[in-house]
């Protein structure tokens, strides 16, 4: 009888961990991440869910914000009240055009997202903190803010607080260079004060400098015909 319900039990485990597997195959086919300096590049194809490929879209270069404990920096090491990640990536239209179909009109939609590892707080993009005063400064509020160009144009930023999300619509009929860059708009101080608590407590204290556990900034990016 023992028997029995063991090889229930074993019948009823299995099918749920070949499941477990086969999910995480797929997922780890899908999304492509490269290593990069202080930061991830990854690039992926969603097409009617067919498509694996990166020769669609290919993210080759992050840079990253300089910054230490209290603020941002620039690259003569002044402290800045604003940091930037930038991505550049190419879009392919030949290998559109042979994904797509003849009838495709050179029109695309690109999805990018960017995210983040490795910190002491999950949601860091949570932007919610902006406008509001802590406790030991009421009459001083925190400002945090985050926006984002392609190309120079302002576009909307989707912000879940785990997640950037950009979506940029454009036809091209060649190969194009995309620059996608993120502003954090994150002063040293608190507002109208001396008190170098904004950055540090908006952002730079969750961040992680040294060993394996670094922080990282990670972007992936699709395409879709529009």
């Amino acid at each position: 009888m023992i028997k029995l319900k063991r090889l229930q039990l074993m019948m009823t485990v299995i099918p749920l961990l070949l499941a477990m597997t086969l999910f995480s195959v797929g997922f780890a086919g899908w999304v492509s991440v490269a290593p990069a300096a202080n930061s991830d590049l990854g690039g992926t194809i969603h097409s009617y869910g067919v498509t694996n490929s990166n020769k669609l879209v290919q993210l080759y270069d992050m840079k990253v914000f300089k910054y230490r404990a209290e603020s941002f920096l620039d690259d003569d090491g002044n402290l800045v009240d604003e940091g930037k990640i930038t991505v550049t990536c190419t879009v392919n239209p030949e290998e559109c055009a042979l994904q797509f179909g003849e009838d495709w009109n050179g029109s695309l939609k690109l999805h990018i997202v960017l995210r983040v590892a490795n910190v002491g707080k999950a949601d860091l993009f949570n932007t919610e903190m902006n406008g509001k005063a802590p406790a030991s400064y009421p009459n001083n509020k925190y400002q945090y803010s985050i926006s984002a160009t392609v190309q120079g144009e302002a576009v909307d930023v989707h912000n879940s607080g785990t997640e950037l999300t950009i979506e940029y619509g454009f036809k091209t009929s060649t190969s194009v260079e995309l620059q996608v860059e993120y502003t954090f708009a994150i002063p040293k101080n608190l507002t109208e004060s001396n008190v170098p608590a904004n950055f540090r407590h908006c952002f730079g204290m969750y961040l992680q400098e040294s060993g394996n556990e670094r922080t990282k900034f990670i972007s992936s990016a699709w395409a879709e015909k529009s």
